[in-house]
C-alpha cells in the first residue's frame, strides 16, 4: 500500500489523520520539509491508471491525480532538434505525454534544527556501523583495524575534538596476518547523548528531522565509511542486516538530494541486505510516462485497478489522489506532488 513519509516514520497513507506532520516537497528550491495534514480524501476507484517507472520511483496513478513534473520540449531551430526541459509543473496524470519523457522530483534537501554540530553527527555514524553498547554499564565504544589506517586516523581525530575518551590497541592475527585493533571507549554525557539518538543502536526519524543538512552529511558519509563501500564512486553499497535501518538510510539519502534502492541478497546461507546509494547534486528523475523504464522505450501501457484511494492534503498541497500499491522499495518515493507518499 502507498505510504507517507511522517514525522515518526513510514506510515500507510489510507492511516494518516488530519492534523499528522508528513513530508512535503517545495517546487521553488527542492526542499523538503513537515506540515500538518489539513484534510483527507478517500474514494474508490476501478479503472486504468497511468504508470510512472524507472530505477528511482514506481508510481501507479489515477487518470486525476496530480503530478508536479518537468516536461521535455523539443522544437527545430536552425535545422537542428534541440531540447529543453521546461520548469515545475503540475498535470493530472491521465494528460502526460505518453511518448515524452518527464521528470519527477524523487529527493529533495531538509535543514533541521541541529543536533549538536557535524562532528557529533559523524559520531553516531561511526557508532552506528562500528560501534556497540557496553551491555554493564553506560559506556560506547567504536573499534577499528589498522588495515583500514585511514579510517583509525579519522576516528582518533574526531574523538580528541569530542573530549576525553580512551583508546585501547590490540595486537591480533588473522589468517596468518597481523594488524592493530583499536578500540576507542567514552562514558559520560556523550555517551548518554549517543544511546538516546540511537536506542538499541539503531537510528530514529525524529533524529532524522533534527539533523541539518550539514549534519546529514557528515553522519551519510560516516555511515558509508563504516559499513559502506564505493564512497565518493558511481558504485555505492551500504550494508546492514535490519532492513528497518536500510529504509531509514534511504530516507537519509532523500533528504541529502540522493536516492538508493533496497536490495536483499540471495544468498540463503548468509543473508544480507544491501542499499545502494546514487550520488547526485540534482535528483529529477526522468521516466517515461505510462511506460516501463524510461531508457527500454517500451510502449505505453494503461494498467487496469479496483482499489480504494487515500490522499491527505498539506498547507502546499491542496487536493490529491493517489492509489495505493505494493512495490519494491525505493528511495524516490516521489509524490509527485508536494506530499511525500511511498510507491
Amino acid at each position: 500500500d502507498t505510504e507517507v513519509l511522517t514525522d515518526q516514520g513510514w506510515r500507510r497513507g489510507i492511516d494518516v489523520a488530519e492534523g499528522d506532520l508528513v513530508a512535503q516537497w517545495s517546487s521553488e528550491d527542492g526542499s523538503v520539509g513537515l506540515a500538518p495534514v489539513q484534510q483527507t480524501f478517500r474514494a474508490p476507484w476501478d479503472g486504468p491508471m497511468r504508470v510512472l517507472r524507472n530505477a528511482d520511483t514506481d508510481q501507479v496513478l489515477t487518470p486525476n491525480h496530480r503530478v508536479y513534473h518537468r516536461a521535455l520540449r523539443r522544437r527545430m531551430a536552425e535545422g537542428r532538434r534541440r531540447s529543453r526541459w521546461s520548469d515545475w509543473q503540475v498535470g493530472e496524470a491521465g494528460a502526460l505525454s505518453s511518448w515524452q519523457p518527464v521528470r519527477l522530483p524523487v529527493a529533495g534537501s531538509h535543514d533541521g534544527p541541529g543536533i549538536g554540530g557535524d562532528d557529533y553527527a559523524a559520531l553516531l555514524g561511526w557508532v552506528w556501523t562500528e560501534g556497540g553498547f557496553d551491555p554493564k554499564g553506560s559506556g560506547v565504544r567504536i573499534t577499528q583495524s589498522s588495515v583500514n589506517q585511514a579510517k583509525c586516523d579519522e576516528i582518533a581525530a574526531l574523538m580528541d575534538r569530542l573530549g576525553p575518551h580512551k583508546r585501547y590497541d590490540r595486537d591480533r592475527t588473522y589468517e596468518g596476518r597481523s594488524y592493530v585493533e583499536s578500540t576507542w571507549f567514552f562514558t559520560g554525557d556523550l555517551a548518554r547523548r549517543v544511546r538516546a539518538d540511537l536506542p538499541g543502536k539503531h537510528p530514529t526519524y525524529d533524529l532524522l528531522w533534527r539533523m541539518t543538512r550539514s549534519e546529514k552529511e557528515a553522519m551519510l558519509r560516516a555511515s558509508m565509511l563504516g559499513d559502506g563501500s564505493g564512497w565518493g564512486t558511481k558504485s555505492q553499497q551500504f550494508h546492514q542486516k535490519d532492513e528497518a535501518d536500510l529504509v531509514w538510510f534511504q530516507a537519509l539519502l532523500a533528504l541529502t538530494d540522493r536516492a538508493g534502492t533496497v536490495s536483499r541478497s540471495t544468498c540463503e546461507s548468509a543473508p544480507r541486505r544491501s542499499c545502494r546509494p546514487v550520488t547526485s547534486v540534482t535528483t529529477p528523475s526522468t521516466t517515461r510516462a505510462m511506460s516501463g523504464v524510461s531508457r527500454s522505450r517500451r510502449a505505453p501501457s494503461w494498467r487496469d485497478a479496483t482499489a480504494r484511494c487515500s490522499s491527505p492534503a498539506t498547507p502546499a498541497s491542496p487536493r490529491t489522489w493517489t492509489c495505493p500499491r505494493r512495490s519494491t522499495r525505493s528511495v524516490g518515493r516521489t509524490s509527485s506532488s508536494p506530499r511525500w507518499p511511498r510507491p
